[in-house]
């Protein structure tokens, strides 16, 4: 038999399992998802009433999984608006006016974290890191 006709063969093959296990798939995913959507509307209503009695801790529950999913909201802006940015310690910022006042930087010091992390680098994982614990704290803690 040659190449081409064992690839042919291999493909063909492939093809019938690959399609099988679609319909298997599919069947499997009627037969078990349809209880699970039925429930999940009970539980999205049953969430919004409790959330309209609710609403500080709503809110709060809300806001920490916010932070805690995009992290960025609370770290990136206002580090950019205190003057540590992309490009560095913007000229005539807080930072600045604190770079001044401090002279050189030690490694490691908050400072250079926070100007790692308005640049990009490894201070802003630290950032975000914080900031995502912070929002789980808050956000379980209130679910709680």
């Amino acid at each position: 038999m040659s190449t081409l006709n064992v690839s042919a063969q291999l493909i063909s093959d492939g093809t019938k399992i690959a399609q099988a296990a679609v319909f298997e798939g599919s069947k499997l995913a009627v037969t078990y998802g349809k209880p699970i959507m039925e429930s999940s509307t009970g539980l999205a209503a049953q969430a919004a009433e409790w959330a309209s009695k609710n609403p500080v801790s709503a809110g709060s529950i809300a806001a920490g999984l916010t932070v805690a999913v995009a992290p960025g909201i609370v770290v990136t802006l206002p580090l950019s608006a205190i003057g540590f940015t992309a490009g560095g310690v913007q000229a005539g910022s807080l930072a600045a006016g604190a770079h001044s006042v401090l002279g050189n930087v030690v490694a490691g010091s908050l400072f250079a974290v926070l100007q790692s992390a308005g640049a990009g680098g490894a201070g802003l994982a630290v950032l975000n890191g914080a900031a995502q614990v912070g929002g789980l704290a808050v956000g379980v803690g209130n679910a709680g």
